[in-house]
Order: C-alpha cells, then sequence, then structure tokens
C-alpha cells in the first residue's frame, strides 16, 4: 500500500492510530511513536504536494526530504525502546521503510527531469547568500541572476560591504520581487530585461557591466576604450591596504623612484585550482600546476582597477585543442579579472607602492593592449602580462623558463616515492656527485699533460658533439611542437597589425616557423613557477588558501600565511 493512499484524515485521534496501529490501551512511547508517523506522513504528503506547483521552491522541499528522513532514521533507531506488542512493532517498522521509500522518491524526483536544472540554479542562489523566499516569488528574476552568473559578482561585492566605500550590494526583496542595482537604481528584472542582454556564447553582458557601487553600467566587459575602477575602497581599507604595500622595500628590494610620493599601489596576484590528487607521482605537478596571473591598481581615493588577460573566443576554442594546443591567438584585458568573482584553492598576493606616473603608464598600456595583444600559452600568455606590468612599475622579474626546468617541475621526483624515495634520491645524488668528481678528476690530469694542440682540437671535438646533441634534442622537441601541438597555427590575421603602438609586449603571428626546427631554445616558454619564487621572496606577500572569492583578499587581515619577514 501506497504512502499517499494511506494517511488519516479527521481527530487527532485518527492520527494517533495511523495505518491501524491503534494506541488504545498503549502508553508510552508507542503512542508517540505512531503520532509521530502519522505527523510525518502527512509532511512528506505535503512535500510531494509541492513539488506539482507552478513555481516550486526545491530547495525547501529538498530540506524537507532531509529532516524528515533524519526523523524517519532517528524514530528506526527507538523501536526497541517502546512498548507494544513483537506484530505492532513489526508493523511500525514496516510503515517507516514504507515512508523512507516514498520520501526517497521525492528527493530523486528534485534530481530528475523536468526539475534537475532548475534545482541546481536554486541551489546557486541560496548557497550565494540571496533571500530563498524570491526563488518562489520572482523566479524569472532568480533564473536570470543565475544563468548570467551575475550572483557571483554581487555577492562578492556583498561579502566585501566591510571594506567597500558606498552602499552594500545585494539583490533586494520588495514585496516578493527581486530588485537590482541599475545605474544608481534598484529596479525589477522587468524592467531591464528587454535592455541588459546576456551573451551565452561570449558569457558576459553586451555593452554592459556590473561594478560598486552603481550596479549595472553601460561600459562593456572587455571592449571598452578606457579602463574604469570596478569598485571604491572605504578610507579605512585603503590605509590599510597602503600601510601593508609600504613595507615591501627591504635591503634585497631597494626603492624605485625614491624620494617620489607613492601614493598609488600596485597588486599582482596568480590563482591556482587544485585539479590533481594526493599521490606521490602527482606531488611535483602539483606545485607546479598552471595558474592564471592577474593585476589590481588602487589609487589614493580608493578606486580599485582589476584586469587581466582573457582571450577572445574563437581564439579560445582555437586553442583548447591538443592540436593546436601551442598555436597563436589575440587576448583583450577585460575589467575585473574574470578570477575576481571565483572561489580558488590558492591565491599569492604581491602588493607594491607606485607613483602616479607608473600608474599612468600602467593605465594607458592596459587600454593599449585591450585593443589585441598576440597570445600564446607559453610565449605570451598570462603570466608573462603579468611580469609586463611589473616591469612598469620598475621591477624587473625573469620567469622565462627553460624546457628542462619545465620537465623538472612535471615529473614525478624520486624523493616523493613511498618509503624507499628519500634513500633512492640520496643514493642518486651520492653517485651522481661521486661520478661528477672522477670526471672532474680525469679533465684536470689529462688537461694537465695533453699538449696544447690536442687540447684545443678536444675542445673542439666536445663543442661539436654538443651541438649536435643540442640540435638533435631541438629537432626532438620543435618536432613535437609543430606536428602535434600545433606550433605553427594561428588564428591571428595576416592582415592584422595587432599592437604596433605596444613595445612592451612581443608581436607574433605564431610560435615557432619550420625553419626553427633544429634552434636549440626556440620555444620561449613564460611560467608561473618562478614568478611565484619572486613573490614568495617579497615581503607584502599573502597567501591564501581556499579564498571565497578575489575581492577578499583585497583585506590583508584576511590573509591565510604572511610573509615570515613581515614584524
Amino acid at each position: 500500500m501506497s504512502v499517499t493512499s494511506a494517511w488519516l484524515e479527521g481527530s487527532a485521534r485518527a492520527t494517533a492510530s495511523y495505518k491501524g496501529l491503534s494506541v488504545d490501551g498503549v502508553e508510552g512511547a508507542f503512542s508517540g511513536v505512531v503520532e509521530q508517523l502519522g505527523r510525518i506522513h502527512h509532511e512528506a504528503e505535503a512535500l510531494d504536494a509541492q513539488t506539482k506547483e507552478a513555481h516550486p521552491h526545491l530547495v525547501d522541499i529538498n530540506d524537507g526530504v532531509k529532516r524528515v528522513s533524519e526523523e524517519l532514521k532517528r524514530l528506526s533507531s527507538e523501536i526497541d525502546g517502546i512498548g507494544g506488542t513483537i506484530d505492532e512493532k513489526v508493523s511500525v517498522i514496516e510503515q517507516i521503510k514504507a515512508l523512507e521509500s516514498s520520501v526517497k522518491g521525492i528527493g530523486l524526483k528534485l534530481v530528475s527531469e523536468p526539475f534537475r536544472e532548475l534545482f541546481k540554479k536554486q541551489e546557486k542562489w541560496v548557497a550565494a547568500g540571496f533571500d530563498r523566499r524570491l526563488v518562489s516569488s520572482d523566479p524569472e528574476a532568480v533564473d536570470f541572476a543565475v544563468s548570467t552568473r551575475l550572483i557571483y559578482t554581487i555577492g562578492m561585492f556583498k561579502k566585501s560591504a566591510d571594506i567597500l566605500d558606498g552602499d552594500a550590494m545585494d539583490i533586494r526583496n520588495e514585496g516578493g520581487v527581486a530588485l537590482f542595482k541599475v545605474e544608481g537604481e534598484w529596479l525589477p528584472y522587468t524592467a531591464f530585461k528587454d535592455r541588459i542582454q546576456y551573451s551565452e556564447k561570449e558569457w558576459r553582458f553586451v555593452g554592459w557591466n556590473y561594478v560598486h557601487p552603481q550596479g549595472f553600467i553601460p561600459r562593456d566587459w572587455a571592449e571598452y576604450g578606457e579602463i574604469y575602477p570596478i569598485a571604491q575602497l572605504t578610507p579605512a581599507a585603503y590605509q590599510k591596504v597602503k600601510a601593508h604595500a609600504e613595507q615591501f622595500w627591504t635591503g634585497e628590494q631597494p626603492q624605485i623612484d625614491a624620494g617620489v610620493p607613492k601614493g598609488y599601489i600596485l597588486q599582482v596576484m596568480t590563482t591556482g585550482r587544485d585539479y590533481l590528487p594526493n599521490a606521490w607521482w602527482a606531488k611535483n605537478f602539483k606545485e607546479h600546476f598552471p595558474e592564471h596571473g592577474s593585476a589590481r591598481l588602487i589609487t589614493p581615493e580608493g578606486l580599485v582597477y582589476s584586469f587581466g588577460t582573457k582571450m577572445r573566443l574563437p581564439d579560445q576554442e582555437f586553442l583548447s585543442h591538443i592540436s593546436s594546443y601551442l598555436g597563436t591567438g589575440i587576448s583583450n584585458v577585460p575589467t575585473p579579472d574574470y578570477e575576481e568573482s571565483r572561489p580558488s584553492d590558492d591565491r599569492l598576493m604581491t602588493s607594491i607602492p607606485i607613483t602616479q606616473k607608473r600608474f599612468d603608464h600602467i593605465i594607458d598600456f592596459v587600454n593599449r593592449a585591450n585593443k589585441g595583444i598576440s597570445f600564446n600559452f607559453s610565449r605570451q600568455n598570462c603570466v608573462r602580462f603579468v611580469s609586463v606590468i611589473l616591469q612598469c612599475a620598475g621591477m624587473d622579474v625573469n620567469i622565462r623558463t627553460s624546457l628542462h626546468e619545465l620537465l623538472a617541475g612535471i615529473v614525478p621526483r624520486i624523493s616523493d616515492i613511498p618509503v624507499v624515495g628519500k634513500p633512492l634520491s640520496a643514493l642518486v645524488t651520492n653517485v651522481a656527485c661521486a661520478v661528477s668528481t672522477v670526471f672532474d678528476t680525469l679533465g684536470s690530469v689529462f688537461g694537465a699533460i695533453t699538449p696544447y694542440p690536442l687540447k684545443k682540437i678536444g675542445e673542439c671535438a666536445v663543442w661539436a658533439v654538443t651541438g649536435v646533441l643540442q640540435r638533435v634534442e631541438a629537432l626532438f622537441w620543435n618536432t613535437i611542437g609543430l606536428c602535434v601541438l600545433g606550433a605553427w597555427k594561428s588564428i591571428v590575421p595576416e592582415s592584422r597589425a595587432l599592437d604596433g603602438d605596444l613595445p612592451e609586449v612581443e608581436t607574433f603571428r605564431q610560435l615557432i616557423s619550420w625553419s626553427d626546427l633544429l634552434t636549440p631554445d626556440a620555444i620561449h616558454i613564460y611560467y608561473e613557477t618562478k614568478l611565484k619564487a619572486w613573490m614568495r621572496k617579497q615581503k607584502t606577500t599573502l597567501h591564501f588558501i581556499k579564498p571565497e572569492h578575489g575581492f577578499c583578499c583585497l583585506d590583508p587581515d584576511k590573509a591565510t600565511f604572511r610573509s615570515p619577514l613581515l614584524a
């Protein structure tokens, strides 16, 4: 018999006789269990009925399913301690199982069609911290905010209200209607739905952006003429960031532009995610996994500029295939950087005070770069862009990496092998040192007794063999780059003059050509490992573990780890 066809209606006494489990003459615990079964059954019926509403609140229903399931588990664990006959207890157990099956069915509805996608969207809305009542009262507005990922941008500003100047950002509930900030006004979705359009293909609002505290403004995220601030810090928050940044200068990092006021602040960041398992063979690669680089500028007024490179959609799709992974495309410099509103596993941030002249140079460079610069995962990527920003600030940070260094950061280390790793690594090191000592000694002996002409012949032979080996190695790697990874491919039009007014970056259409097949180190590699190594040496570097979003890293007090150089 189904639960939905058996529940009893009527008086309280009828409820207490749930499914024939009469409580006449039975006192105490058994009576209470029967009454609870009746109540739980009515609640399960109500939850099932809610799924048939025009705009069901699936998150509330799911919470109800979890609550009822927990109650049924509790009742099951209490059966042995209640009164009643054995037959009555068996009957109670059967009814509990029937209810559990019914409630489980309701839960399965939520993750099946036609509810699956709606349930996911409602979960995201509630998890982002917005008024859950709007899920039912204004479902169209909730769908808009979740589908466009606007909830994450607004949530970022909302959770940073303590450091941002102006009204706290939110999505308001006014009489069951969701209100959004649009050019400083609070408007319902219906008032701007035809004006502000979102491109699912490009993952952005076309011609609009969402900033603090105005909300939506008619400035494009990527296609702008001049970059603009996306938020403003309170005076107290700015002073805290400035005081932290001013500790950047040390004996090893002497002050640049000494004697010139530095009220502007540059922040450079790397943001990473942990996609690899916690296994010995992945440990080395986890420490050197590719990360995104980005930057911020903060003015004395507390205005915050945020930016980083991002490819256009066609270029992104072009480089997403293994056969064109080392091809060349075009990137812009959107604002804010796409990592600002997203959670991450790891973020490193270094703050540097700079002069107004350097601030103006960086802003001018970003405006020119946003017209389009060459992008390549190896030669000119997001961390290479950050190194160029640092150069504009007066910091020459060399992040070019050799192929051997890159491979050393990817392949498993012998020392990470469980049990035998450390002794085996020590053995290999000792053997290598011994072999090196032997060869050095032999070289010194033969060098002393070998006549000068023979010595020069030997040096030439070594030079020739070394050159041949280098070219053989170059042939191997360049062939992989050209034939497998598409290093010769490009989506950049031949007629396009990419960055004639951008001497700060490289201009190229392809990483290497077939004429470079035998050229050693033809493939330029810029990787975040050296950038992060430099950042970790700086006094103002902060380390954030699993930050909720990028903006929370604006507050130095929220860092997980601070540089040991800081007092």
